[in-house]
C-alpha cells in the first residue's frame, strides 16, 4: 500500500498484492492510519481557504495548493479565471469523508485483528478484511476521482453558440441544446466551450466514469439533462445544485452505488430517472424538496427496503416504477400521500405479503403491477378504495386460494393478470363486480375445476386464457355470461371431450386454440368434431387429434363423422354413449 500525491495534489491510494493475507492486512492498516493523521494537515489550507467568504484568511496564508480551470468572465470572452480554489468546489467536502471512512476502515480492521490473536481462524477473517478494505478504498478513489475531473468552459459572448459547435459537441441554436450522445467520453471534454444559455445538454451512452462537483454549476437556464448509459459511479452532493430550472433528469443505467442529498434545490424537477444502477439504500429526505415530481423511476437498482416516509411530500406523482430491487417487504405507510399516483410498478421483487392499508391513499391508482414476486394470499380489503383501477397483475406469484372476495371493488378493472401461480379452484362469482373487465389471464396454474358461475358478471369479457391447466371436465354452461367473448384459449390441459352446446353461447367467438388436449375420439365428441367442421377459420392453432382410440390416433378431430366416433354404439337421441371398439 503506497500514497502518492496525483496530478493536481490529491492523494491516491494503491495497493499491492502480497502472497500472504495477514502481510496485507497489517500493510493496508498501517497506511490507512498514516494516511488519516496525515490528511488534516495536507488539506487544511484548502479548508481555511473555503471557510472565509471575504478572502481574509485566504490573504494571510496565500493561495491554496488545489487549482482548477474556470469557465469564463461575463463579458463572453472563453478564457480561464486564473487559478481558482479547489476547496471551494469539493476537496473540503472529500475532505471529511475520507477522515471518516478511513477512520471507519481502521476500527473494524484492528477489531479483527485482535480476534485473530485470541485464536479465531485466519482464513475467513483475511477475506472479510479484504473485502472491507476494497469497498472502502473504492468509495475513497471514487470521491477522489470526482475532485479531479475537468469542468465545461462557459461563455456568454455574442457567438457562443458558434463557438460551441467548435468543441466536440453538436450545438444546435434554435433548440438552445447541446448533443454530446455517443462520444466515447471518458470525462467532460475540458476543450468543449458551453453557452450559459442551454436548456438542454445530452451526455448519454458515453464511458464517463466521475463527475466533479461544478460541472454544472452557472447554467441556471438548463431544463433538461441526460446521463443515461455511462458508467458513473459516484455523484458530489452539491452538483445540481445552481440547476434551480431543471425540470428533467435522467441518470438511466449507471453505476451509482449510494445517492445523498442531491435535489435540495431542484423544486422545479418533474421527471427524475435513476433505474439501472446499484443503489441498495436511499435517505429519507432525498424527495422532500421535489414536490414537483410527476414521473419516478427507480427500477432496476438492488434496494432492500425503503425508508417509510421517502415519498410522503410527492403529493403530484403519477408514475412510480420500482420494479426489479430486492424488496422483501413494504411499509402500510409507504404510499401515504402521494395521492395523484396513476401508476405503480413492484413487479419483480421479493415481496412476500402486501400489508392492508397500503392502497388506502391511491383512490386515482390505474395501473398496479405486481408481477413476479412471492405474494401466496390476497389479503380481504387489499384492493379496496380502488375504483379506478383499469389493469392489475398479478402473474408469476405464489398464489394457491382465492376467497371470492378479493376484486370486489375493481368496478374499473378493464385487465386482470392471475397466470403462473398456484390456483385450483376459482370459486364461484369470484368476478361478479367486474363488469368493465376485458382480458382474463388464468393460465399456467393448477386449475381442475371451474364453477359453473366462475366467470358470472363479466359479461364484457373479449378475451379469457385458461391453457396450461389440469381442467379435464366443464359444465355446459360456464361460458354463458361470456356474450361478448371473442378469444378463448383452453389449449394444454386435461380434457377429453368438451359438453354439447357450450360453444353456442359464444356468437362473437373468433379465435379458439384446442391443441395439446388428450381428445378421446367417441361419441362424447360429436359435437366438438361438428363444430369444428363449421368453424375452421375460428381455430387459431393447428386442428386438435384425436389421442384415442387406438384406430383413431393422430387422425384430426374435424375430419371424425358420426359413423367413425359411434359406430357399433347404440346412439339415443338424448344422450351418445362412448364407442366400445368391436375387434
Amino acid at each position: 500500500m503506497s500514497l502518492t500525491v496525483g496530478r493536481r495534489g490529491i492523494f491516491e491510494v494503491r495497493a499491492e498484492r502480497r502472497s500472504r493475507p495477514s502481510r496485507v492486512a497489517t500493510a493496508l492498516t498501517t497506511a490507512l492510519v498514516v494516511a488519516w493523521l496525515q490528511l488534516p494537515a495536507t488539506l487544511f489550507w484548502c479548508c481555511a481557504a473555503a471557510s472565509t467568504v471575504n478572502g481574509t484568511l485566504f490573504k494571510a496564508v496565500g493561495p491554496p495548493p488545489f487549482v482548477h480551470p474556470a469557465w469564463a468572465d461575463v463579458s463572453g470572452n472563453v478564457t480561464s479565471v486564473g487559478r481558482v480554489d479547489v476547496c471551494a468546489l469539493n476537496a473540503c467536502e472529500a475532505y471529511v469523508r475520507m477522515r471518516d471512512d478511513l477512520a471507519n476502515a481502521v476500527r473494524p480492521i484492528n477489531d479483527k485483528l485482535r480476534g485473530d490473536g485470541e485464536g479465531g481462524g485466519r482464513g475467513g477473517v483475511a477475506g472479510d478484511r479484504g473485502a472491507l478494505l476494497e469497498a472502502r478504498l473504492q468509495r475513497l478513489d471514487r470521491r477522489l476521482r470526482s475532485v479531479e475531473q475537468p469542468v465545461w468552459t462557459i461563455t456568454s459572448g455574442v457567438s457562443r453558440w458558434k463557438r460551441c459547435n467548435h468543441g466536440p459537441c453538436k450545438c444546435r441554436t434554435e433548440t438552445h441544446s447541446v448533443s454530446c450522445w455517443r462520444k466515447d467520453f471518458e470525462e467532460i471534454p475540458p476543450g468543449q466551450t458551453l453557452p450559459y444559455d442551454v436548456s438542454a445538454i445530452d451526455l448519454s451512452t458515453n464511458s464517463i466514469v466521475s463527475l466533479h462537483k461544478d460541472t454544472f454549476k452557472g447554467l441556471t437556464n438548463l431544463t433538461e439533462l441526460d446521463l443515461t448509459d455511462n458508467d458513473i459511479d459516484f455523484v458530489p452532493t452539491a452538483i445540481f445544485n445552481t440547476l434551480e430550472n431543471l425540470t428533467k433528469l435522467r441518470f438511466h443505467r449507471n453505476r451509482l452505488i449510494e445517492v445523498p442529498l442531491l435535489f435540495k434545490r431542484n423544486t422545479k424537477i418533474q421527471i427524475l430517472d435513476m433505474s439501472m444502477n446499484h443503489i441498495k439504500q436511499l435517505p429519507e429526505t432525498l424527495f422532500q424538496s421535489t414536490k414537483n415530481l410527476v414521473l419516478l423511476h427507480l427500477y432496476g437498482n438492488k434496494i432492500e427496503v425503503f425508508p417509510k416516509s421517502i415519498f410522503k411530500d410527492l403529493s403530484l406523482l403519477e408514475d412510480l416504477d420500482l420494479s426489479a430491487n430486492s424488496l422483501l417487504e413494504i411499509s402500510s405507510d409507504i404510499f401515504r400521500g402521494v395521492s395523484s399516483l396513476k401508476r405503480l410498478k413492484l413487479q419483480e421483487n421479493q415481496l412476500q405479503q402486501l400489508p392492508l392499508g397500503v392502497f388506502d391513499d391511491v383512490e386515482y391508482l390505474e395501473v398496479l403491477s405486481l408481477r413476479n414476486n412471492r405474494i401466496s394470499f390476497i389479503r380481504p380489503g387489499l384492493f379496496n378504495n380502488m375504483r379506478r383501477l383499469v389493469y392489475l397483475d398479478l402473474t408469476e406469484n405464489w398464489i394457491n386460494l382465492l376467497n371470492g372476495n378479493e376484486f370486489t371493488d375493481l368496478v374499473a378493472l378493464n385487465e386482470l393478470h392471475l397466470g403462473q401461480n398456484y390456483l385450483e379452484f376459482i370459486p364461484e362469482r369470484t368476478f361478479k363486480n367486474l363488469a368493465s373487465l376485458e382480458k382474463l389471464y388464468l393460465f399456467s396454474n393448477n386449475i381442475q375445476q371451474l364453477d359453473v358461475n366462475s366467470f358470472y358478471g363479466l359479461k364484457n369479457l373479449s378475451s379469457l386464457f385458461l391453457n396450461n391447466n389440469v381442467l379435464k371436465v366443464i359444465g355446459d354452461k360456464l361460458f354463458e355470461p361470456l356474450m361478448n367473448l371473442r378469444k378463448l384459449h383452453i389449449d394444454s390441459n386435461k380434457f377429453q371431450f368438451l359438453p354439447n352446446d357450450c360453444f353456442d353461447h359464444l356468437p362473437k367467438l373468433e379465435s379458439l386454440k384446442l391443441s395439446k388436449n388428450p381428445w378421446h375420439c367417441d361419441c362424447t365428441i360429436l359435437y366438438l368434431a361438428r363444430w369444428l367442421r363449421a368453424n375452421r377459420q375460428k381455430v387459431w392453432d393447428s386442428n386438435p387429434t384425436c389421442r384415442g382410440p387406438r384406430d383413431l390416433g393422430g387422425k384430426p378431430v374435424e375430419d371424425m363423422t358420426f359413423e367413425d366416433l359411434c359406430d357399433g354404439q347404440w346412439a339415443s337421441m338424448v344422450k351418445l354413449t362412448p364407442r366400445v371398439p368391436i375387434r
